[in-house]
Parts: structure tokens; C-alpha cells; sequence
């Protein structure tokens, strides 16, 4: 049989189970974009610009647990990509770039489009720093090989993308290929990592000793599709449990141990949780920034009166930032199994759960009284607490956006056991949230996906609005339209008093409103603007039984703000010790 490298790849890609390839061809990449047309396993996505394809392969990733694959021309598209493969990165998501380079021949002569100033083909070490892994392909065969790596390794242990470089001479490039491999031996189930024996011991015993014992779970739970084994953990030992803002979802908010989200925008409840603890359990969790009130001893977490167990099933984050009582290497769902049966002597600490309990309801009314607000312009809050009344019941997919409107999702929304809560949180990316949702209604169609966003990462990713609209994807924007990049103003106002490149209003010169419902049935989508609660309910009630994407542009008061739930950048950002390890007593 002969085949062309575009052809080998397409097969290749195909067999190992990839469903969804998306991006926009240039002259490098016209042949693969072709041979995509002849294989029925997959679907092909065209996108309005390539930012949009490597976020969606991020979300996808999320979503569903299957990795995407994302293609584009040499410099110009391959570039595009580089925000979304970053964001990927920074928080551990699995996608295979794939992206054109020039003819091998005539490298570093200024072809049309060519990145060779530093070293020819040069496209390759651009992506290098943003994937675990890189990958040039110079025969038709080897592309077969390298495919199979590159997915292999986006998908094992820590996840990530990957990228391959193909020159424009070599699609079309046919060779006789000897036999079609069985790509079942080259990419076995993932074999589950196991913390040893000596390891389980220490933890269990550090855990069987604390009085106040908290789990909190990061997004290396929603990566290890652990959800099961982390409940089944909680209910076994009674522990309360915290998340993390990216593993939001892992478990239950509605359930009796959830204390919700720790760190700078979490709940007071958890945020007084993981002071009082004498033991923290972390599983999948990087005890990052923001989890851990910029790492200050009175904060979040303090390594002088807790003991820490980290779990990660990246060695190199095992006591990363905090020093570790007991470090677990492995798996979460394994280590949250072994656990389980390792505690089988585990007593109730009542007194614990009672107190937490307690915080827990009196935190509940702070809740009910943000998300109860009324006035206009519109807080933050009812908008919040009227989607969760009318999703209950119902799996959602919400891909939040960076920027003030997250905080509220963050704090005052409980996740509900079908529910996935997307969040850049490594790299705090703006785009994710609108071309993240593509991802997420593809991905994982059997919820309802919700882009929750602000008018300015609206704004500077409106060809979205085409895509879905071209698709009929059934995403449903919700615009938190304050007229300005909140978030930058309180900060501005805060340290300054003034504010800077942060207002939409022709700097001081004009009233602007950018009209972003018109803008989206320019596009194609069914979009309304709305002002007051009963039209904000009315719309979301039609947005939420549109069967394509909707958009809903929510006018809201710029200074509606989620309360403070003890978690805090220690005295402002330009101003904090990073040095969490100082005094810390040997264990």
C-alpha cells in the first residue's frame, strides 16, 4: 500500500482514537487538511481564528479526557496558537499541535512566511516552551511513529500538549508502507501509579494522628477522573473537603463536607478550615498562589502548625512550595483508593465536623446575602443565583473567563455533582472562557456548556461568535458587561485611586458601549441585552432551551464585588514574602 505523510498521519490519528481535529490551512498544511475530508472517524472544525482551536483542545481535554488535535499554517497560524497551547500547559491539558513549516529545500532564503532568523525551521523551538514535548518530522513513515509518541505523551503522566512540525514538501510525499501497525501495543491503557507501601504508611499514620484533619483536592482530581474515588474517601473518613479554584467540581459543593473553594477569592468556611487544620491532605493540588493566600503564614496554610501530605502524580510538585509530612507519588484515583483501604480503622473526629458545620452555616448566609442583592445596574449576585435555579438538576459545562466575573463563580457557586468548572488558573488566561466553551459542547455534549465571561474577554475573542454560530453549537454566552476591565479597576482604584487603560470610554473622552448582543446576530447567534433581574431571567430561560448558541449580554454595576472569604494577597501584590519555608520547625 502506498500512502502520503498527510494520509499516514490522518490514519494514524484516526486509529488512536482522536475525534476532533481543528484549526485553518495555509499552504503548508492544504494537504492534510485534504485528507482529513476522506477519514468519516473524525471531525473536521473549522475556526475563525487559531486561538480558538488550542483553546477548545485545552477544554475538550477537560471535559472529556480525550486529547484533540489542533493544526495550522507555519508563522503566522502557528503563532495564534501559542496563547492557547501556554494556557494548556500551565495547567496540565492534553491537545496534539500539529503545524506546517516551509520546503526543506529553500530553509533560510525568506520563503513567504518562513521563521528562520534564529535557526532554520524555527516554528518547532518556538512551541518547544510551551509542550512537553516537540517533535520534526523528515520521512513519510516516521510520521506514524512520532504521532503515536506525541499522543502517548500528552496523555501519561502529567498531562500536556505535544506538537509536530512538518515540512510542506513532505505531505504529499508518498512512501510504501509495510504494513499498518496495531496501535493498541503502542498505546496501552495508562498503567495506574502507586504511592509504595513505605510512603501509604507514613501518610496514614500522620492522618490517624491529626484532630483536624482537611482534604483538599486540586485539578489533578478532574484530570485523573477521580471524582468516585475522592467521595468515596470523604464518606469512609468524614474529612472535610476544600478544593482547589481549578478542581472546583471534584466534589459535591452541596454536599454535608464540602467547605468549597480555598485561597484568595474562596469561601470563608474553607479558608478557615485550612488555618485551624492540623492535617492537610492535598491530592492533585500545586498549593499554588492563589490556593494559598500568596503563601503567607497567616493565611490559608501555615507549615508551622500543619502537617502537610501532598499527593501528585508529578514527583517535581511534591513539596514544590510547602515542606511535606508524607509525599505520595501516584496516581489520584490510586492513592485516594489505597487511602481509603488503609484508614479501615479511621474514627469519626465529631467534634470537627460539628465546628466546621457550624462555620459552614454561618458562611451560608454571607452567601445568601451576596447572591440576594437587588438594584440597578444589576450586582453580580442575583445573575449567579438565578443560573443555578434554573440549571438544577441539569450537568453544565461552565468554562469561566478571567477577570472579576470569576470571582463570583469561584466563591458563590455550588458545584453540583454532574457539573465541570473550567478555570485557567496557571497561566489566568483571557480567551478561555468563550473559546473554551467550543471545546466544552464538543467534548462533553451531553451537558449544558455556559460560557461565563466579561464584555472584555468578549470582546477580544468575537470570532467565536462565527464558529459557533457556522457549527450550531449549543453554547450559551453570558456576558458580565461591566464597560470595563473590572477586575483592573479595583485594583487601580485600590493602590492609586485612579484608573488607567482599563475603562472602555475612549479614555475619559466618550460614552462607548460596545453593543455585543448586536454584534452576535451580526454573527449568526440569537443574543438579547438585558438591564434588569426580571429580563435577566426571562433571557436566560430562552437562552437555556436554544438549541445553537445564544448570548445574553447582562449589564451589571462595575462596583458589585464577591465578599471576602478570609483569603487574601498578603497586604498587595507588588508587596509579599515568597518565602513560606523560613521557620518552618523540622519534622
Amino acid at each position: 500500500m502506498r500512502a502520503t505523510t498527510a494520509q499516514l498521519m490522518v490514519r494514524t490519528l484516526a486509529d488512536a482514537g482522536v475525534e476532533v481535529v481543528a484549526g485553518i490551512p495555509g499552504h503548508t498544511t492544504f494537504a492534510l487538511a485534504d485528507a482529513l475530508l476522506d477519514e468519516p472517524r473524525i471531525r473536521p472544525l473549522l475556526i475563525r481564528h487559531e486561538s480558538i482551536a488550542s483553546f477548545a483542545a485545552d477544554v475538550y481535554y477537560r471535559v472529556s479526557g480525550k486529547p484533540m488535535a489542533v493544526f495550522a499554517h507555519t508563522f503566522a497560524g502557528t503563532a495564534n496558537l501559542v496563547t492557547g497551547i501556554g494556557t494548556a500547559y500551565a495547567d496540565s491539558s492534553a491537545m496534539l499541535v500539529i503545524h506546517g513549516e516551509e520546503v526543506r529545500e529553500t530553509l533560510g532564503r525568506g520563503a513567504y512566511q518562513e521563521f528562520s532568523r534564529g535557526m532554520d525551521a524555527d516554528m518547532a523551538q518556538l512551541l518547544r516552551h510551551v509542550t512537553k514535548r516537540a517533535w520534526q518530522t523528515h520521512t513519510p513513515l516516521q510520521v506514524v511513529e512520532q504521532t503515536v509518541r506525541a499522543l502517548r505523551t500528552a496523555t501519561t503522566g502529567r498531562p500536556g500538549p505535544v506538537s509536530l512540525s512538518v515540512f510542506f514538501d513532505l505531505w504529499e510525499q508518498e512512501a510504501e508502507v509495510p504494513g499498518w501497525p496495531d496501535l493498541t501495543g503502542y498505546l496501552p491503557a495508562a498503567t495506574e501509579s502507586r504511592p509504595t507501601a513505605a510512603a501509604l504508611d507514613r501518610a496514614v499514620a500522620t492522618l490517624t494522628g491529626a484532630r483536624r484533619p482537611l482534604l483538599v483536592a486540586g485539578n489533578g482530581v478532574n484530570l485523573g477522573r477521580a471524582r468516585a474515588q475522592l467521595l468515596a474517601f470523604a464518606e469512609a473518613t468524614g474529612i472535610p473537603v476544600a478544593t482547589t479554584v481549578t478542581g472546583k467540581g471534584a466534589f459535591p459543593e452541596d454536599h454535608a463536607q464540602s467547605v468549597g473553594v480555598v485561597g484568595w477569592v474562596g469561601t470563608g468556611v474553607a479558608n478557615w478550615a485550612a488555618q485551624q487544620a492540623d492535617v492537610v491532605l492535598a491530592v492533585g493540588a500545586r498549593m499554588t498562589e492563589a490556593s494559598t493566600s500568596s503563601w503567607q503564614p497567616d493565611g490559608a496554610f501555615d507549615p508551622n502548625r500543619t502537617v502537610l501530605i501532598q499527593s501528585d502524580i508529578e514527583p517535581t510538585e511534591i513539596g514544590n512550595v510547602f515542606p511535606v509530612g508524607a509525599g505520595l507519588l501516584g496516581d489520584a484515583a490510586a492513592v485516594l483508593t489505597d487511602l481509603t483501604e488503609a484508614l479501615d480503622t479511621w474514627t469519626a473526629r465529631p467534634d470537627w465536623r460539628a465546628e466546621v458545620g457550624r462555620r459552614r452555616d454561618e458562611w451560608a448566609q454571607v452567601t445568601l446575602d451576596a447572591l440576594s442583592k437587588s438594584g440597578q445596574p444589576l450586582p453580580v449576585g442575583p445573575v449567579l443565583s438565578a443560573l443555578r435555579d434554573q440549571t438544577a438538576g441539569q450537568p453544565l459545562n461552565i468554562v469561566c473567563d478571567v477577570g472579576k466575573h470569576h470571582k463570583w463563580v469561584v466563591q458563590q457557586f455550588p458545584a453540583h455533582a454532574g457539573d465541570m468548572v473550567v478555570s485557567s488558573m496557571g497561566a489566568g488566561t483571557m480567551g478561555i472562557g468563550p473559546c473554551g466553551a467550543v471545546g466544552a459542547a464538543l467534548g462533553r455534549p451531553e451537558a449544558r456548556t455556559i460560557a461565563w465571561v466579561g464584555d472584555g474577554g468578549m470582546s477580544m475573542s468575537l470570532p467565536v461568535l462565527p464558529t459557533v454560530a457556522e457549527h450550531n453549537l449549543p453554547v450559551l454566552f453570558l456576558v458580565i458587561d461591566d464597560g470595563a476591565y473590572g477586575a483592573v479597576v479595583n485594583s487601580q482604584l485600590n493602590r492609586y485611586g485612579r484608573t488607567a487603560f482599563a475603562e472602555f470610554n475612549g479614555g475619559g473622552a466618550r460614552d462607548y458601549r460596545l453593543d455585543l448582543a448586536a454584534v452576535a446576530e451580526a454573527a449568526g447567534v440569537p443574543a438579547r441585552r438585558v438591564e434588569t433581574v426580571d429580563d435577566y431571567k426571562s433571557a436566560l430561560d430562552w437562552g437555556l432551551h436554544q438549541d445553537g448558541p445564544a448570548l445574553i449580554d447582562v449589564v451589571v454595576d462595575r462596583a458589585s464585588a464577591a465578599p471576602s472569604g478570609g483569603g487574601f494577597k498578603r497586604g498587595d501584590m507588588w508587596n509579599h514574602p515568597i518565602f513560606p519555608w523560613v521557620g518552618v520547625t523540622p519534622r
